[in-house]
């Protein structure tokens, strides 16, 4: 699994991570899989909940923080970066 709580980045390195990326997410608080369901499932019902206009201000911080959680809890895989880490060179041909 590339995302995720299964994911190769340890609940262990994702603070350190964060910290060079200079990036927050609220999974750090915990690094089981509950924690994750939990936040994954509130960012799913905050997005409905916004799409069907029920509170909007409130869901559009949640949402917010719900994406910005997910987003940078794996960010190799946000930025596009093949799994064994390797990243291309600017002189690097496709």
């Amino acid at each position: 699994m590339l995302y995720g709580d299964r994911s190769p980045l340890s609940h262990d390195m994702a603070p350190e991570l964060a910290c060079l990326d200079g990036t927050f997410s609220v999974l750090q608080w915990s690094g089981g899989r509950l924690w994750f369901k939990v936040v994954y499932s509130l960012t799913i019902t905050s997005a409905f909940a916004a799409l069907v206009g029920r509170r909007t201000r409130t869901m559009s911080v949640l949402l917010m923080t719900g994406v910005l959680a997910l987003e940078n809890r794996n960010p190799p895989v946000s930025d596009g970066v093949p799994a064994h880490g390797a990243r291309r060179t600017k002189g690097a041909s496709r």
